[in-house]
């Protein structure tokens, strides 16, 4: 398992992701029900990506790949 680098930061708040991504080129996000349906997804964002999320409430799974590396992390939208 890759660990989370500490440059990478991922939040939502009122059907909003945001993914911060420091010190890299280029990354892409992609953000799946926990039933693994893909919601949303952005490539070639650079240092920030903004993506509105209008599923409701619940737990969602974000996907962030950079070059060969792909981290993953739960999120909530309460």
């Amino acid at each position: 398992t890759i660990e989370t680098p500490d440059n990478l930061k991922i939040s939502m708040s009122d059907n909003v992701l945001k993914v911060t991504f420091d010190e890299v080129g280029s990354f892409d996000v992609a953000v799946y029900s926990m039933n693994g349906v893909l919601l949303k997804q952005r490539k070639g964002n650079s240092k920030e990506a903004v993506i509105p999320v209008y599923s409701g409430k619940g737990i969602f799974v974000v996907r962030v790949t950079c070059g060969n590396d792909v981290y993953s992390r739960k999120v909530y939208n309460l």
